[in-house]
């Protein structure tokens, strides 16, 4: 298991980075973004994920996928 942080945006421009423990990039953001619907402050929120980052790395994994 790796450390990631998240960094999620919601529909009003608020940010939050969620540290998180996973498999991979892939598995961290559907971890967070299934774990967010049980935060209250996040409740009614639409969010989308800007970016995910190894801890210790600036590089944002979604961004540097190939497909």
């Amino acid at each position: 298991m790796k450390k990631y942080n998240v960094l999620i945006d919601t529909q009003e421009g608020q940010l939050f980075l969620f540290p998180i423990k996973a498999e991979s990039y892939k598995h961290a953001n559907a971890l967070v973004m299934r774990e967010s619907s049980r935060h209250d402050f996040l409740d009614g929120l639409e969010i989308s994920t800007i970016g995910v980052f190894e801890e210790g790395n600036s590089v944002n994994l979604l961004e540097n996928t190939t497909f």
